[in-house]
């Protein structure tokens, strides 16, 4: 947190503070709310932090083709776990294989047939 007891209020620690909880990746929303205490000129400041789902499981597949002749295709498969031990810690384990291959197409030109 950016913010810090009996502080001055700044709209830049602010953004700083919500952008580091944003930058986690555990959480799936950040919201601020600031009230001002009764009969005080402080602000009382809370944090509304709604998690992302514990457990996920992505599969990915893609396909590249390059100049050079190369193409190919991917799988990935990614198992996370957020908010290990309570801790806004991410585990990640991602299983992957790529498959490349060269494709050569040959230039030769077509004959020409001339007619006399």
């Amino acid at each position: 947190m950016f913010l810090q007891e009996d502080s001055l209020y700044r709209l830049s620690a602010h953004n700083i503070t919500l952008q580091r909880l944003v930058n986690l990746g555990a959480f799936q929303y950040v919201r601020g709310n600031f009230r001002p205490l009764r009969d005080s000129s402080l602000l009382a400041a809370r944090f509304y932090l709604t998690p992302y789902p514990k457990r996920s499981l992505q599969f990915e597949v893609s396909g590249t083709s390059k100049s050079n002749g190369f193409v190919g295709s991917q799988m990935k498969i990614v198992a996370r776990n957020r908010n290990l031990q309570k801790k806004a810690n991410i585990l990640e384990i991602s299983l992957g294989e790529v498959l490349r291959r060269r494709w050569v197409v040959n230039k030769r030109r077509f004959p020409q047939t001339h007619i006399a």
